[in-house]
């Protein structure tokens, strides 16, 4: 099974490391796990200061901020599987009242990933390119206070952006950097992960 044994990247490709988008972790397809990342993200997204989320027993989901750029250090168990955005964007009926009907969503994510135009992550200074992912419709709880400021309720969205999953990485320290532009400079994110990763 994937994702049980942990790895130690300097005696693995990027390759091995990486999960490609045919795969499908743990049966869920790429949409899906995007999917269950911003129904966790959503709810807090008025922070900007998250720790990790351990979504089970073999995947964490990295935190995201919606600021320029995010420092963080974090303390989590190794063997579990990293799965992050290098930048991503939800819209939703709410946010957006061209939003009609899922086609609608569906063609707004598609040219939204389009309108990125640099994206990069990196391991250890190993780079490597991330995955585009537009998620399938679905429905999303916006919560009181978030940071689009729209009424607060059930939605129907999508989301999209550039994503990563990384197999389980080996006890040590590791340093993850992300960065992604769109809309000509507009939009940055760009983010740095200081990682311990603890046997258990």
């Amino acid at each position: 099974m994937l994702g049980i044994f942990a790895l130690d990247p300097v005696n693995f490709t990027l390759s091995q490391l990486l999960y490609s988008f045919d795969d499908l972790p743990y049966g869920k397809s790429w949409s899906e796990w995007t999917i269950s990342w911003w129904k966790w993200r959503l709810p807090l997204s008025s922070s900007n200061d998250l720790q990790y989320h351990r979504f089970d027993h073999n995947v964490i989901f990295l935190p995201y901020s919606f600021v320029e750029h995010k420092e963080t250090d974090l303390i989590m168990p190794a063997g579990k599987d990293l799965f992050f955005p290098t930048i991503t964007a939800i819209n939703s009926d709410r946010e957006d009242k061209r939003m009609k009907t899922d086609q609608d969503l569906i063609r707004w994510s598609k040219e939204d990933v389009g309108k990125v135009a640099e994206r990069e992550v990196t391991l250890n200074s190993q780079r490597f390119e991330p995955v585009p992912v537009c998620s399938e419709p679905f429905y999303a709880e916006y919560p009181p206070c978030n940071r689009w400021n729209v009424t607060p309720g059930s939605s129907r969205a999508i989301c999209s952006g550039y994503w990563t999953f990384i197999r389980g990485l080996s006890a040590g320290k590791y340093e993850i950097h992300t960065r992604g532009l769109c809309l000509a400079g507009k939009i940055k994110r760009e983010s740095y992960y200081s990682l311990t990763l603890t046997a258990d």
